[in-house]
């Protein structure tokens, strides 16, 4: 029998009344305001050691400065923090952690809202899922230690942190890894004048994102490194975006890499977004890619925009998927007054064929000798499309590709230049190598062909255009074109500035190429050569059967076979069509 002491009631009566009077009196368990760090009167308020903070705490030190020496570390389990105060100074040893107590609890949020900042010391939101940070500065913000938000778990997301300030140097280390099943965090970065000279990572199952937004400068410098790449196989690439309303520059690493695959095939690459109203700088030291993954990912998405400066590509821009299936990606680079590559642009494939470039200015173009732009495949597959286009003076002395990895097999790609003055310098080289493969050059204005253009075998075709009124393209001695080129004129184009009058041949023959034999240009005349020989050679093969049908339908102009019209009306009519059907044969007359 369990006897219970007559005094029993009595005993629970009175700790009822005790136990909230001893929880009042006992000091509290952990710092909840800024009084509880350092006295009201400190400025600066300098903390050191390690310092529980409740959850939800709002350290509030008003306008003063406050100080976080190399052993200070302060902590929640897993709950939000938010400092506020003037210029905070953050000595390198120093922590803000709000992960929770194990790696499988969520951690908390950290904001900072001060006047400036210089930050050396490390803040740790990583947890499952990885908390999220917050820094507003109105003057300057310096980061120069580590913020890490990585998911701890498979499938929880990483971080989002965003930083603004009058002035953003970002030097350090912030890493923002997702799970293996979810994305990386986001990076969203917003100043003046924003500078990043250590490393970004929001890498993840698929890449996460970073948008760095400025007014007055941005820049990239050489030691810096920018990642939104997938780690797991089949992952795809995530998104980068700078953007400036006067100058980007950008001498570092930018990358958002699919990831190589097995039986579900390879992940895509991202995208690459880079602004700057005034103008964009990419380096020669800067590696700037979005690479698909093995076996048929598709290359990612780059983009160069500026509204009113001009762009100098000196660095390496590539958007490949070059292994086995691969795709190529697309690179598209516009510049509103002058556009310079120096360097080297690439939207390679593989079985998936090319992929696209275009490069556009409202001015002057220039590519230099040693640049290289390529969209090629380097499977037996069909070469990309590559457009070069200026509104002024286009010049080339640099390397353009559209090829097929064998000349025989897939198809040449097409290259497309224009301009009002067309310029092809010593060491120019296009090449569109494949069956089918086209050059085609138009100009508004002048025309001067030095270099080796080469297309096809097959039924390639190097075609020059010009408008009415205008003096004929000029082929140098020592060009070297393969096959000869067919030179027109289109009246579909009009001059870019006035010219003198004078009679307009409808086709002039280049020179011989030595050592590579060039074709002599026969331009045909309508009712004089045999029905449908577009190239002059003395037979009508299939393949000009059916540029003849494209130009009845309407989907090829004249130019592209004056031999198709018969009757020499201007059109390619179903007689015309029949007269070289049976030119193909019973042969030529």
């Amino acid at each position: 029998m369990i006897r219970i002491s007559p005094t029993a009631p009595a005993l629970a009566r009175f700790a009822v009344v005790l136990l909230p009077l001893l929880a009042a009196a006992a000091p509290p368990a952990a710092a909840t305001t800024a009084a509880d760090l350092c006295p009201a009167a400190a400025n600066p308020c300098i903390i050191s050691g390690n310092r529980s903070i409740d959850a939800g705490s709002v350290l509030d030190f008003g306008g003063r400065a406050v100080q976080l020496t190399g052993t200070a570390n302060l902590f929640t389990s897993g709950g939000d923090v938010t400092l506020r105060g003037g210029a905070l100074t953050a000595l390198p040893g120093s922590l803000i952690r709000s992960a929770g107590p194990t790696r499988a609890d969520a951690a908390g949020d950290v904001t900072i809202e001060v006047a400036s900042a210089n930050y050396s010391g490390d803040i740790d939101v990583r947890g499952s899922p990885a908390g999220d940070v917050n820094i507003d500065a109105t003057g300057a913000f310096a980061f120069g230690g580590t913020l890490r938000g990585r998911s701890e778990a498979a499938d929880e997301s990483a971080a989002l942190v965003e930083m603004s300030a009058d002035s953003v140097v970002l030097g350090g280390v912030i890493e923002l890894l997702g799970g293996r099943e979810e994305i990386g965090g986001e990076l969203a970065v917003s100043g003046a004048s924003v500078s990043v000279t250590g490393r970004i990572d929001v890498s993840g199952g698929d890449g996460g994102s970073v948008e760095i937004l400025a007014t007055t400068s941005l820049v990239v410098t050489g030691s810096a490194e920018i990642r939104a790449d997938s780690t797991v196989a089949a992952g795809d690439g995530g998104d980068i975006t700078l953007d400036c309303d006067a100058q980007t520059s950008v001498a570092g690493e930018l990358s958002t890499d699919g990831r190589t695959g097995g039986d579900e095939g390879g992940g895509d690459g991202g995208s690459i977004t880079i602004g700057g109203d005034q103008g964009i700088e990419i380096t020669s030291t800067a590696e700037v890619q979005t690479l698909g993954g093995s076996p048929d990912g598709l290359g990612g998405d780059i983009d160069l925009l500026s509204f009113f400066g001009p762009v100098d590509v000196a660095g390496s821009l590539v958007a490949n998927s070059d292994d086995r299936d691969g795709l190529g990606g697309s690179v598209d680079v516009e510049a509103d007054s002058v556009l310079t590559i120096t360097g080297e642009i690439e939207a390679v494939g593989g079985l998936g064929g090319g992929g696209d470039a275009d490069l556009d200015s409202d001015g002057d173009l220039t590519i230099a000798n040693g640049a290289v732009v390529d969209v090629s495949a380097t499977r037996p597959a069909r070469g990309g499309t590559l457009i070069v286009s200026a509104a002024e003076t286009l010049r080339n002395a640099g390397t353009l590709r559209a090829n097929s990895a064998q000349a025989n097999e897939g198809n040449g790609g097409s290259v497309t230049m224009g301009a009002c003055d067309l310029l092809l310098e010593t060491g120019s080289r296009i090449e569109s190598v494949g069956p089918g493969g086209i050059n085609s050059l138009v100009t508004n204005g002048t025309m001067s062909v030095r270099g080796q253009l080469s297309a096809g075998p097959g039924n390639g075709l190097n075609r020059l255009q010009y408008p009415p009124g205008v003096p004929p393209p000029v082929i140098n001695p020592g060009s070297q074109i393969f096959p000869g080129a067919m030179v027109s004129v289109d009246p579909g184009l009009s001059p870019c500035r006035e010219f003198p009058q004078t009679p307009t041949p409808t086709a002039t023959a280049p020179p011989s190429a030595s050592p590579t034999p060039t074709e002599t240009v026969s331009s045909p005349t309508p009712g004089g050569a045999c029905p449908g020989d577009c190239d002059g050679d003395g037979t009508v093969t299939i393949a000009e059967l059916i540029r003849a049908v494209n130009i009845a339908l309407g989907s090829l102009p004249l130019s592209a076979c004056p031999a198709a019209d018969v009757a020499g009306d201007g059109q390619v009519s179903i007689s015309d069509l029949i007269s070289a059907v049976n030119a193909s044969l019973d042969g030529c007359p």
